[in-house]
């Protein structure tokens, strides 16, 4: 899976009404960041992850762990993005 699947696979993810989704990664073989850090971000806001090859899974751990946390809080202690700085 490369970043076109990755982005292919977030479209499809995005229309998706049911709460229920399951990605199965059983014939998957190869994967570049884009799609890990894809997976990773899928699974942390509830998407269920099968099959998943250990190497992507360690991988996915990792990018996870190596994102800063977000919480409500510091979302809004945080100045909008377009919003000049003084």
């Amino acid at each position: 899976m490369d970043h076109e699947h990755a982005a292919g696979l977030h479209e499809l993810l995005a229309n998706e009404a049911d709460a229920h989704i399951t990605v199965d990664l059983q014939n998957v073989t190869l994967v570049d960041r884009a799609t890990v850090q894809l997976l990773a971000g899928v699974e942390a806001d509830g998407i269920r992850i099968v099959n998943c090859p250990r190497y992507v899974r360690t991988w996915m751990t990792a990018e996870r762990d190596s994102q800063p946390q977000r919480t409500e809080e510091s979302d809004e202690q945080q100045p909008d993005a377009g919003a000049p700085t003084r």
